[in-house]
């Protein structure tokens, strides 16, 4: 849908007015207006692209039911791709789409010659703005921790099933490190894993 309208906002961009005179609108505008519409396209048809692409590798996993086949998955060796298209399709395209929406604002109000409607406008977008990097923070954060918190308790689990197989040994989760005892009951060697 962004694509659509970036590319009819670029297409319906009409500078003249009725009379045929050219609208008083600075170059710097239309420079940022372009160089946005085209970022915003260009974001969004390099993540359709890279989902379009993978989804057919997706699909024709799903219909394997071998375990060692879902391991081998052209889509877990390209994670990176699938974030990427993620992170370009969602938070890169909706960041340019407010700046799209934005400078769209200061050309048709500029044309009307409404000098206070686009700081106002403006202004309104940028507490948009604020409050999704906000969120945006917010939500990876959480999703970090979640994931972090995962790890660790899997990490947990492999600890006890490895003091289970050699009761002799600890191994402390949070500093990355082994202790091993020795004799003594106080004292230990600490090996760095």
């Amino acid at each position: 849908m962004m694509i659509i309208f970036g590319q009819v906002a670029l297409v319906e961009l009409d500078l003249g007015s009725s009379s045929g005179t050219p609208l008083p609108i600075s170059r710097s505008v239309l420079l940022a207006f372009a160089i946005c519409t085209t970022l915003l396209v260009s974001v969004h048809l390099l993540a359709l692209m890279m989902s379009t692409c993978i989804l057919p590798h997706m699909d024709s996993v799903l219909n394997v039911r071998s375990l060692e086949v879902i391991n081998e998955s052209p889509h877990v060796r390209m994670r990176w791709y699938i974030e990427l298209a993620w992170c370009f399709s969602t938070v890169v395209g909706l960041l340019l789409f407010l700046l799209e929406i934005a400078i769209v604002f200061w050309i048709k109000f500029t044309a009307v010659q409404e000098s206070s409607v686009p700081w106002i406008t403006t202004g309104l977008l940028a507490l948009i703005f604020v409050v999704f990097i906000g969120f945006t923070y917010t939500f990876y954060n959480k999703l970090s921790l979640h994931k972090y918190e995962l790890s660790k308790g899997r990490l947990e689990d492999l600890q006890q099933y490895f003091s289970k197989m050699q009761p002799d040994r600890d191994i402390d989760i949070e500093n990355g490190i082994q202790l091993e005892k020795t004799d003594k009951v106080t004292s230990h060697n600490i090996q760095i894993i």
